[in-house]
Order: structure tokens, then sequence, then C-alpha cells
């Protein structure tokens, strides 16, 4: 089998994996992950998010689905879902907890790209395999082959 030269994106994606195993509990998939993102990306650009909004959202499931996404996310406490003036719609609104978890996945962007490109690939690999690695206070082992 042969070895394929280990790019940023891929020591993006173990720097993730690391993170979601620091976290087991609040492991989202596929269909909250998107979720989150839109929500997210609204709220950075100060766009009002409706429940119906996201339920309409047919490419990522049924709306009984994204409901219970929507459900799921709230009780993991990454979202909130406010009544708007009249009371009959509600907002979602990303948490701290939320804007939190993309601040980590940016220093993991950050840590990844910095690795692929200050750095030689003899000390990447030592980098990588080096017991140490800090975002915020979560320490993180990780190891990849180059």
């Amino acid at each position: 089998m042969s070895t394929i030269k280990s790019s940023c994106y891929i020591r993006f994606l173990n720097l993730i994996d690391v993170l979601d195993r620091i976290n087991p509990g609040k492991k989202l998939d596929s269909i909250e992950e998107s979720l989150l993102d839109k929500i997210i990306l609204s709220f950075h650009a100060k766009q009002s998010l409706l429940v119906g909004d996201l339920i309409s959202l047919s490419e990522l499931g049924s709306q009984a689905t994204l409901h219970g996404r929507l459900k799921n996310l709230s009780a993991m406490g990454y979202i909130k879902m406010a009544a708007n003036e009249d009371g009959r719609k509600k907002e979602v609104v990303p948490t701290k907890v939320a804007i939190k978890r993309y601040e980590e996945i940016s220093k993991c962007l950050e840590k990844a790209v910095k690795a692929g490109w200050f750095i030689s690939p003899q000390e990447n690999k030592k980098a990588l395999t080096t017991k140490g690695f800090f975002f915020g206070t979560n320490l993180l082992d990780v190891k990849e082959e180059i």
C-alpha cells in the first residue's frame, strides 16, 4: 500500500477527532453539524434564523428528522430557541458552548496549517507524536504518520 504524504487537511481531521474524543457526550452527527454550521453562519452574519427556516432544509432530512436534531442540539447545550416578538415563531441562536466549539475548531485548523507550512516533515512528525498540544485547557495526544 502506498503512503500519501499527510496534508494540512488530514492533520486538521485528526485534531478534530481528538476534540470529539475529549468530549464524547457531545459528539454531533453530520446532520447536527450541518444545522449548527448554518446557525453559526447566520449568527455571525447577524441574520435572524427561525426554527421553520431550519426544518425546511429538505437536503438535510425530513422536517421531523431536523426538528429532532434541533432538540438534540438544544439538549446538548449548543443552541437556544427563543420566541420572537409576536411569540408565534422561535428564533435559533448559538450558545457560548457552540461558539467555543467553533473557536476550538479554528485553533485546530490554524495548528494544522502551521504544522504543514512552517516546519520540516521530520519536525512535523516529531511534533505530532509528542504529548502536549494545548487548545484552551485540553491536552491533546495526536499521533500521525507522515
